[in-house]
């Protein structure tokens, strides 16, 4: 896979396990070798070929600023719930990867409502971080 345009500086496995076990969390293998080669960043494709349906992706979440979030997060009280933010589609929803026992390593896409009392929406997009790699294309259509 290309190198992503925008991706921040390169870290390494070990460096990725040590950030993750400061969350006390496992990330799955393949999210991090992922990860050590495309910290974040714009990839050459506009969509996800989810399970169901084709969703429009625009960037990856450097992992500094997936620590953040968590990290403010958890500070601030918020129960992150298993799952790890990593992506985001040209409206700011979030793609997020299941750390969950019942669905470790599923992929979702968490959407954000217009007003903020109406809460978030979330679908399901696929089973695994390699199935969300491999879903990645150029076929999005806006209907």
């Amino acid at each position: 896979m290309e190198k992503f345009e925008g991706s921040e500086k390169a870290l390494s496995y070990d460096e990725i396990v040590e950030i993750a076990a400061g969350w006390g969390v496992t990330l799955p293998r393949e999210f991090i070798e992922f990860y050590v080669k495309n910290n974040g960043g714009y990839p050459p494709f506009d969509a996800i070929e989810g399970e169901e349906y084709v969703y429009a992706i625009d960037y990856f979440i450097p992992l500094g600023t997936i620590d953040r979030l968590i990290r403010d997060n958890v500070g601030q009280g918020v129960d992150i719930q298993g799952k790890v933010p990593f992506a985001a589609d040209p409206a700011d929803n979030v793609f997020v990867l299941s750390l969950a026992p019942e669905d470790y390593g599923s992929v979702y896409l968490f959407g954000h409502e217009n007003d903020p009392g109406e809460g978030s929406s979330s679908a399901f997009i696929c089973g695994s971080f390699t199935d969300f790699i491999t879903g990645l294309t150029n076929e999005y259509q806006d209907e």
